[in-house]
């Protein structure tokens, strides 16, 4: 009787799993389709929906299955390619891109969670956090964000790159900027990506007011000053990791995240010039700047 009693328990406990994960499925396709065409309070309570839906998302007794886990990845992924699509909208809003970042870092944490580990979980895990530091960043370039969340995230990201075996490489910088798509969030394995300096974004400099173009001639070479100094701090690092990987340590946690917010604020920046926002531009070059100066006694470098 105790037997068949928990095996009810047990069936009626994956089939509750089945119907909230087919529902998730079908709002994700249509929120898809509809983008950030919708309100600022529909897309608010959409991530609160997301982030709702995922807390009873865990294996259950016996564990999923193969297939479940597949599901669930994709799910993940699929979710984290929403967010994406509609992040933009919380740089104005801060209310919006707090609910974002926190969503990015929970998702993050979910696939973080030990049970998902050998099931390729890992690497969607760098797209959250990476996207909780990245709307955490605008937010503070916006004047409504802090110093606290973009550390606390770039924590999390250079502690994740760790306990997967990352290293320290350029592929985890990669995994910071924004994905366009839902092929863009693919799971796949780290890329180096050719291992150069964030390029000058372009820019129409004959569509440039004559203040625009000041700020465009003052900051393009700021700009490419500070990518390469950028990228000798991620080589004299990566370089650093390998030898004391050698020897059964590692780069300091606390200075891999402050090598990931170097790495990002030095993305912001480029993303900023792009679509004409040179102030912020050079707020976020000026803090790359300073962070690299801040990891030259670990680096070296200028």
């Amino acid at each position: 009787m105790k037997a068949t009693l928990f095996l009810g328990c047990v069936l009626t406990a994956f089939g509750q799993y089945n119907v909230r994960h087919q529902a998730l499925d079908r709002d994700l396709t249509a929120w898809h389709s509809q983008g950030a065409s919708v309100s600022d309070d529909q897309l608010l309570s959409r991530v609160n929906t997301l982030g709702n839906s995922f807390q009873g998302f865990v294996p259950l007794i016996g564990g999923f299955t193969p297939g479940d886990y597949q599901a669930n990845r994709e799910l993940v992924r699929r979710s984290l390619s929403w967010l994406a699509m509609v992040e933009a909208r919380g740089y104005a809003n801060p209310a919006l891109g707090r609910s974002v970042a926190g969503l990015y870092g929970r998702l993050g944490d979910y696939q973080n969670r030990p049970q998902f580990r050998a099931n390729g979980f890992g690497s969607g895990a760098a797209f959250g956090y990476a996207g909780a530091g990245r709307v955490s960043r605008r937010l503070f370039l916006g004047g409504n964000g802090s110093d606290r969340d973009i550390e606390r995230y770039a924590l999390q990201l250079a502690t994740l790159g760790a306990g997967y075996g990352y290293g320290f490489g350029f592929g985890m910088y990669q995994r910071q900027r924004a994905p366009q798509g839902l092929d863009a969030v693919d799971f796949g394995p780290v890329e180096d990506n050719g291992k150069k300096p964030l390029p000058v974004p372009t820019v129409d400099a004959g569509k440039l007011t004559p203040e625009q173009k000041a700020a465009w001639d003052d900051l393009r070479p700021q700009f490419v000053a500070v990518a390469n100094r950028v990228f000798q701090t991620q080589q004299n690092l990566d370089a650093l990791g390998q030898r004391l990987r050698r020897q059964g340590m590692d780069v300091n946690a606390q200075d891999r995240a402050i090598a990931y917010q170097m790495d990002g604020f030095l993305q912001d920046s480029a993303a900023l010039m792009q679509t004409l926002d040179f102030a912020p531009a050079k707020v976020a070059l000026d803090r790359a700047s300073y962070l690299c100066t801040k990891l030259k006694s670990v680096a070296g470098g200028g």
